[in-house]
């Protein structure tokens, strides 16, 4: 294949990554994927955001703030390799983003946090439901030259979806596929979401990280302290009835299965399912 072809492709692939693939024109990898059963959908490798230099600390500096936004922007970014030159991704079409699992039900549960539905959504021209993101971060210089970081992050009106069992795409119990939301009128699971992280980071001032990289690869000097999430879920079923799920997890981060494997990253949370 000749080399501008290459980067061609390439260059489709990283922008089907970054905004989502039109649903009436699925990719080669996705139909490859498809046509052997519920397979996850494989995508070329985004290009990596290197960490760049490190803003210098300034004589006295302690303590200073982050924006929000700068810990949303890498959510989503990190590649776990498919062993094919590629990126696995365990809910078609969206990035990859944290989820959680209940052992003692044996049910996942997956919540935009991070707003990549959203984006995602939102980029097709399709509605939101009124999702909106707020938060702060606040960076502490620490003695062995690390920085402890602090991600404090709320989300209003989160899509989420649950299945039995670990594999994401098994059939939603609770809610909707995010696919499934590009065609209202759907009522989707919508609720509120609150994470609290506190992490280590190995310098100040160096690029977020991407959770799911900080969960499965951490680099040498990053270390999660503790990791509070919590997230109450309504969803109204075509028969006006109602279901309610409530996700928490506090304390420090237990992963449900070792990483990478088979499973979508996702740590260990206590999920209640009510049903009216």
């Amino acid at each position: 294949m000749k080399a501008h072809n290459m980067l061609s492709i390439a260059c489709v692939a990283i922008a089907c990554i970054a905004i989502g693939c039109s649903p009436e024109a699925p990719t080669a990898s996705e139909s490859a994927s498809n046509s052997g059963g519920p397979a996850a959908f494989y995508a070329p490798a985004p290009v990596p955001v290197p960490d760049g230099d490190p803003v210098p600390v300034a004589d006295g500096e302690k303590s200073w703030s982050r924006a929000i936004e700068e810990f949303l922007a890498q959510q989503g970014t990190y590649c776990i390799d498919d062993g094919s030159g590629g990126c696995r991704l365990f809910a078609p079409r969206i990035a990859n983003y944290l989820a959680w699992f209940d052992p003692s039900q044996d049910r996942t549960i997956a919540v935009d946090y991070a707003g990549l539905v959203k984006a995602w959504l939102e980029s097709h021209g399709r509605d939101a439901f009124g999702a909106q993101i707020t938060g702060s971060v606040m960076e502490q210089l620490q003695s062995d030259g690390r920085s402890m970081i602090t991600v404090d992050l709320h989300m209003m009106n989160a899509t989420s979806f649950m299945v039995q069992g670990p594999e994401l795409q098994s059939p939603a119990i609770f809610g909707y596929y995010p696919m499934e939301l590009m065609n209202p009128p759907i009522h989707p699971a919508l609720g509120d979401a609150h994470m609290h992280l506190v992490f280590m980071n190995f310098q100040p001032h160096m690029t977020m990280p991407d959770l799911i990289q900080l969960v499965t690869a951490p680099k040498p000097g990053q270390e999660i302290l503790d990791f509070q999430f919590h997230y109450d879920g309504h969803w109204t079923l075509q028969d006006g009835s109602m279901q309610h799920v409530m996700v928490s997890r506090a304390g420090p981060f237990h992963p449900a299965f070792p990483t990478p494997g088979p499973f979508a990253p996702m740590g260990v949370a206590t999920i209640d399912w009510m049903k009216q």
